[in-house]
């Protein structure tokens, strides 16, 4: 059973501890970098505190200029995304209530694998929690990155820590908003049984018998 938590407040918002676990795993970066394909297989970039957008225009490798992107500016385009993009999605989508951990979880993980993606594929994340089945649900939040640049699966290690924390977060643990511990064990969807690689990315073993995350795509 999961422990009793407050009720969400009636206005949709994150809370300043949200805010700053999405920014903590975004990470500032003044320069854009490579964040995945778009469905036509082009590179998609991000700046800031992970946004593809810029002042509503696409991040590319040339913009917005460094010197226009400081950990500010950055925030507001990271509360844009989230009023334009997250909060409508996760309204217009999730049906039963959550607390104020559970609703910062959920934009946290939105915020992550984008609006859209959090009911596409073989995820069944929103169906669980719209089922009530909060636990079941956060067991569905998915951890598959596909590698830059090839059409391997990997499991990465970033995204098995994050996950674990939204998980933990979402769950109501004791350790709430904590970002900085090396407990990603506690993501209780995530594979066991795998090896890291040089690149810092995770791969299946023969260990691994759950075949099922083979079929879930990241990005």
């Amino acid at each position: 059973d999961l422990p009793d938590l407050d009720p969400i407040i009636p206005a949709l918002e994150l809370s300043l501890e949200g805010e700053l676990f999405i920014a903590a795993f975004e990470g500032f970066r003044d320069v854009a970098y490579a964040d995945g394909f778009d469905d036509n297989g082009n590179q998609k970039y991000a700046i800031g505190y992970g946004t593809q957008t810029w002042m509503g225009q696409k991040v590319t490798t040339t913009y917005p200029a460094k010197a226009d992107v400081t950990e500010e500016s950055a925030k507001v385009e990271m509360v844009k995304h989230l009023e334009k993009s997250v909060y409508p999605y996760i309204k217009n989508h999730v049906t039963v209530d959550l607390s104020q951990q559970q609703f910062d979880a959920v934009v946290a993980y939105t915020y992550n694998v984008g609006a859209g993606n959090s009911v596409a594929g073989s995820t069944q994340f929103i169906a669980k929690l719209n089922a009530g089945n909060y636990l079941g649900a956060s067991k569905e939040m998915d951890i598959i990155s596909m590698g830059q640049g090839n059409n391997t699966w990997k499991v990465l290690k970033g995204l098995m820590t994050r996950r674990a924390k939204e998980q933990r977060l979402f769950n109501g643990h004791s350790k709430g908003y904590t970002t900085n511990d090396s407990d990603w064990n506690t993501c209780e969807g995530c594979p066991r049984g795998v090896n890291e690689s040089a690149n810092n990315a995770y791969t299946f073993t023969n260990g691994y018998s759950d075949t099922s995350f083979t079929t879930k795509k990241f990005y």
